[in-house]
């Protein structure tokens, strides 16, 4: 469940920001069939959605054979979220699933 994603024209997407990080709003993204989002790791198509608990989140439309954000557990995806939420109100910059120079992790 990743958070994050990349638009062709927006450049990225995150969803834990109220203008997405892009000036944009999550109305344009939510349950709009045409918009092009892809994940940020595998490059699969993703699409926005909120869980029965009220969390935003985008989902792959169809599963991958390997991707670890369409992998992550829910809690985990709560953690990260929770941490997010704490640095930024800390006054700190803090992105998601930000990949390594060379690709070999994602934090």
């Amino acid at each position: 469940m990743p958070f994050t994603a990349e638009h062709a024209e927006w450049g990225r997407v995150d969803i834990t920001l109220e203008d997405l990080g892009c000036g944009r709003s999550w109305e344009e993204i939510h349950r709009v069939r045409d918009v092009e989002l892809t994940c940020p790791e595998c490059g699969g198509q993703v699409r926005a959605r909120v869980s029965k608990l009220g969390t935003r989140h985008l989902y792959h439309r169809t599963k991958p054979p390997s991707c670890s954000l369409a992998n992550e557990s829910f809690e985990h995806h709560l953690l990260k979220l929770e941490l997010v939420t704490c640095a930024r109100a800390a006054g700190f910059r803090a992105e998601l699933e930000v990949a390594a120079p060379t690709g070999e992790w994602r934090a």
